[in-house]
């Protein structure tokens, strides 16, 4: 092999670990089980059943409560209500201060 060719193989295992190294660190800033607002928001509007009109199981599912106890360990109120109101506008449904009301009260 040639110098020239040599030298563009060095370059290319060199561009190739920096760019693993750049995703394992992404992945490690993400964290799998790291808690931020936005898989808050996807996982308590996954959550939820509902039809047009109003969401049904907000006093009643453990699960949500559990997550509210979550939420109030991780954020702080203002983050917790922005959680709310931007899960339930995902449902699209009409009676979106009844829910929030109702999400609010089981937070005490």
């Amino acid at each position: 092999m040639k110098r020239t060719e040599l030298d563009r193989k060095h370059r290319d295992l060199k561009k190739s670990l920096k760019k693993e190294n750049k995703l394992e660190n992404v992945k490690q800033s993400r964290g799998a089980g790291k808690l931020t607002v936005g898989t808050s928001i996807t996982s308590l509007f996954n959550l939820f059943q509902y039809d047009e009109t109003e969401i049904f199981n907000i006093q009643n599912n453990e699960k949500i409560l559990e997550m509210i106890l979550l939420f109030q360990e991780s954020f702080n109120e203002k983050d917790i209500e922005n959680i709310f109101r931007k899960a339930i506008k995902k449902t699209k449904v009409k009676e979106k201060q009844k829910a929030f009301e109702d999400l609010k009260s089981s937070m005490a």
